[in-house]
């Protein structure tokens, strides 16, 4: 009887529950692990795909694996690009003509009045013509550098599939421009969730404003996601799937930095 007691009282013991390997604090050595599969890859249907980056984007991003999304995300990316860009031209009209009229102030001998007031209609032209091949160029050259940077890192995962990821990644992004748009219509003013809010109103449109809005906060929520998206495709680390999208950003830094540099050196 004691036996069967004993029998019974070891199986009634809880074990321990095993450390989450996805709860990685900066440090941590499991950083720079693969993180164990936790289910298998499941196909998705694009709605619950583009509902999953915001609610689950580990299991929406391993489903890429077994099926891949990128023409639809695309297209939602060029024609949301496309009508926030039309709806919002008065403010960025605003903006730009409020930029190169402080731009003047700070330097008076650089441009006359006429030629700001040329400038800015010159520059609504072009965002009105770029901004179709941008919309698309922008992700999928993103896309390109991230997976040549998973595959530097052993990663497993195929071109499509990691286009797909920063495809459906950009959906925060555009979701941000929703939430954008209204508030920049009402203001007739660019509106930015990031470091730049803070600049006062004589460095508003500078290269020191554009350099800080690199960093609104959901471009920052778009590099977790796509972070998460490279890990399941690729099955790396998340470390080194963070390295491998954080590249093109620091390249798209770089070039902000210089605008920077060099509008300092020319005041």
């Amino acid at each position: 009887m004691n036996d069967d007691n004993n029998l019974h009282d070891q199986d009634d013991r809880i074990e321990p529950a095993e450390p989450d390997a996805t709860a990685v604090e900066a440090g941590d050595p499991r950083l720079w692990e693969v993180p164990p599969q936790e289910e298998a890859a499941e196909p998705m249907t694009l709605l619950q795909c583009l509902a999953g980056v915001f609610l689950s984007p580990a299991k929406t991003f391993r489903s890429l694996t077994v099926k891949p999304h990128l023409l639809w995300p695309l297209a939602i990316i060029l024609l949301g690009t496309v009508l926030t860009t039309f709806l919002s031209m008065g403010a960025m009209e605003a903006f730009t003509r409020f930029s190169m009229e402080a731009a003047l102030a700070r330097n008076p001998q650089a441009l006359t009045p006429e030629m700001v007031e040329a400038q800015v209609q010159m520059s609504m032209k072009a965002i009105l013509i770029m901004t179709p091949f941008m919309a698309l160029l922008t992700p999928l050259l993103k896309g390109l550098v991230t997976h040549g940077m998973a595959r530097l890192f052993d990663g497993k995962g195929k071109m499509k599939a990691t286009l797909s990821v920063i495809a459906l990644a950009y959906m925060v992004m555009m979701a941000g421009a929703l939430i954008r748009l209204p508030l920049m219509m009402l203001s007739n003013t660019i509106i930015t969730f990031s470091p730049a809010l803070f600049l006062g109103p004589d460095m508003l449109g500078s290269a020191w404003s554009s350099f800080l809005m690199n960093f609104d906060l959901f471009t920052l929520w778009y590099l977790g996601v796509s972070a998460i998206g490279i890990r399941e495709v690729h099955r790396i680390s998340t470390g080194k799937a963070a390295v491998a999208v954080l590249v093109p950003f620091g390249l798209i830094l770089l070039m902000s930095l210089s605008g920077v540099f060099l509008e300092k050196m020319m005041g």
